[in-house]
């Protein structure tokens, strides 16, 4: 009898342990294919050129997405920022990609639900290389806020981010965090595009 109960027992475990591991093989798989990962070249500001060497890689899930860019060709020693350009409903863009006609300023479907926002900043080295990195979520928005309310949808948004150059370092955090601190002038130097 002990024996039957010992085995019946066993038997119990292996099949609560087998479904847990399944529903956990599930939870992953759910969790893998609610995130992506696209890569991109970097590009100077306004134009096809791409910027040699550059890349840029962003990942996706449900709660937000994560950038990573390495470029050159930027002024040596001088502030740089990043800025979100996000399309939360790229369907409704007036172009493929979506362009600054779709902002809401420039007559743009308020239903695009569009937003500019800072991402992150760095300071380039003596040869003109930087990295950044930077992350947004769904309701966070960090920093300055050119418009719109931020990241509504993480899985579905085109994602543009200019690379804005202030200039010769003076005042760092200010150059580092601002649109317009710049010395003497700002000007948008790259672009990044990832599409939905």
């Amino acid at each position: 009898m002990g024996r039957v109960l010992l085995v019946v027992a066993s038997a119990c475990l292996i099949t609560a342990l087998g479904t847990g591991l399944a529903a956990g093989q599930v939870n992953l798989q759910s969790e893998a294919e609610a995130s992506s990962t696209s890569s991109s070249d970097v590009f100077m500001f306004g134009t096809q050129t791409a910027v040699r060497p550059g890349s840029s890689t962003l990942t996706r899930s449900v709660g937000g997405i994560s950038l990573t860019i390495n470029t050159s060709r930027l002024t040596p020693n001088a502030a740089h920022t990043l800025w979100w350009v996000v399309f939360n409903q790229p369907h409704r863009c007036s172009t493929i990609p979506c362009s600054a006609s779709d902002f809401p300023g420039n007559g743009g479907n308020p239903a695009i639900n569009v937003s500019l926002f800072w991402a992150t900043g760095n300071v380039a080295d003596a040869n003109g290389l930087a990295t950044f990195a930077a992350h947004t979520a769904p309701g966070e928005i960090e920093g300055e806020v050119g418009f719109g309310a931020g990241l509504t949808n993480p899985l579905g948004a085109e994602v543009h981010v200019i690379i804005r150059d202030h200039g010769l370092v003076i005042d760092l955090l200010g150059q580092l965090l601002q649109l317009n601190a710049c010395n003497p002038t700002c000007k948008n130097v790259q672009a990044v595009i990832h599409l939905q």
